[in-house]
């Protein structure tokens, strides 16, 4: 695989508050080799948008399409590669109007010496440093949630709204992406303790038995009153 990645996967499930209505879920996941490494994609359609289980999938395909022409292209910035994304997400949204399908997007774009990682609107990404020192947190602040709108793929501005972040890959031994979720229920400062547990417990199996818990623990997850879709993705690096 390219990117050397040791193990990676991701589990997507839906909330208890979708089932009781049947709504769909509304998160989605994409993880695909490119030229140069590996990308792993999370989205989180917006609640209120009827039909956001469609734009939280072409988020992740989105994403995936514009690091790979980024990868082929020498004249695209870190920029361009932000606007193709949404770019790419109008273009395949031919069934809906944009402004009925809006998502989140989280990447990570891993090659054999960098880490990518990249967040429009909530959720999170957690790499787990060697050192903890090194660990390194992508996530919104729990305290303005209730007060701002959820970026997305929609927001006007759109570069303001994306957090980038490159990393030097040796420096760290796995990574998480996460939707909100997972990440809003995490408490501050809790975060690493969260992705280590992962980690521990990962590494011990294969990715076929991960998914398996994952989906598991997900399912009866602990926090009360926690109605929303889950979406997680795990790499050891």
């Amino acid at each position: 695989m390219n990117g050397n990645i040791k193990q990676i996967w991701g589990v997507s499930i839906r909330g208890p508050a979708h089932e009781a209505c049947g709504m769909p879920n509304q998160d989605s996941l994409l993880i695909r080799k490119t030229q140069n490494g590996l990308a792993a994609v999370a989205a989180d359609g917006l609640g209120g948008k009827p039909y956001a289980d469609a734009g939280s999938r072409q988020a992740c395909r989105a994403a995936v399409k514009a690091l790979k022409t980024f990868e082929n292209r020498t004249d695209i910035t870190m920029p361009d590669l932000l606007m193709l994304i949404q770019s790419y997400w109008i273009s395949a949204l031919t069934k809906y109007p944009a402004s009925r399908c809006s998502s989140t997007c989280l990447f990570l774009y891993v090659t054999d010496t960098e880490i990518t990682a990249a967040r429009l609107g909530d959720g999170m990404i957690f790499l787990l440093g060697k050192n903890g020192s090194d660990s390194a947190l992508l996530t919104d602040a729990k305290e303005d949630s209730f007060i701002n709108a959820t970026d997305c793929l929609t927001s006007e501005n759109i570069l303001s709204k994306w957090e980038v972040k490159k990393y030097e890959r040796s420096l760290f031994t796995s990574a998480v992406i996460c939707t909100d979720g997972i990440a809003s229920d995490l408490q501050d400062g809790k975060q690493e303790d969260f992705v280590q547990e992962l980690t521990a417990q990962s590494l011990d199996n294969s990715v076929s038995k991960n998914k398996h818990d994952a989906k598991k623990w997900l399912t009866a997850w602990p926090v009360r009153g926690s109605g929303d879709d889950k979406t997680l993705i795990f790499m050891e690096l």
